[in-house]
């Protein structure tokens, strides 16, 4: 009789293991979760939702929220993610400056990135290529920009954000700054945007 007990016993064991186990598969981690959250948000408010002209020398841009033109006037423009990317010394003098006066962890100027495009969803009229797959003899009116988006680096809580971007688009066009964002109700909103240069 004890070990019928004991069998049983240690077969619902090994079922709540497997159901635990399978459970866990099918989550994303919350660290995910926030950096495609974040990802999506700063690429489709402060890059994506822009109107940017290709001019055949990476592009311009037009500081504009219109929509780009159809399709059918133009072939889809590109934008080439610098994914794997650790910011040099001069943008990070830029971001510090900036960050003067802010009691902000600023680890995120240092780590090295290794950003995949899906981890943006991406909701503009651009086709995001990463830096790794193109050919940089190839760039012509179609590729629009350049950018780079570093580490995130987050509090405690895992409810503020911060993180440097920056858009390059041409030998004298082009920005960087800094987002601080909070995540208010599950969603995360930009609270402020400090521009670095």
């Amino acid at each position: 009789m004890k070990n019928k007990h004991f069998s049983f016993f240690i077969a619902s064991q090994n079922m709540l293991l497997l159901a635990a186990f399978s459970f866990l598969l099918s989550c994303t981690t919350p660290s995910e979760d926030n950096q495609t959250a974040i990802l999506s948000l700063i690429y489709n408010t402060q890059i994506g939702n822009k109107v940017h002209l290709g001019t055949g020398e990476l592009g311009s841009v037009i500081s504009s929220d219109k929509k780009q033109e159809t399709k059918a006037e133009h072939p889809t423009r590109k934008i080439i993610f610098f994914n794997e990317a650790k910011l040099n010394d001069y943008y990070k003098g830029w971001a510090r400056d900036a960050l003067k006066g802010y009691t902000i962890d600023q680890s995120f100027l240092e780590e090295l990135t290794a950003w995949d495009k899906s981890d943006i969803e991406n909701k503009s009229p651009y086709e995001i290529i990463q830096y790794d797959e193109f050919e940089s003899g190839q760039i012509d009116a179609i590729h629009v920009g350049i950018m780079t988006i570093s580490a995130i680096s987050l509090n405690e809580k895992a409810d503020k954000a911060s993180v440097y971007y920056d858009w390059l688009c041409g030998k004298s066009c082009g920005y960087g700054n800094i987002v601080l964002l909070e995540k208010i109700k599950g969603t995360w909103t930009i609270k402020q945007v400090i521009k670095a240069w």
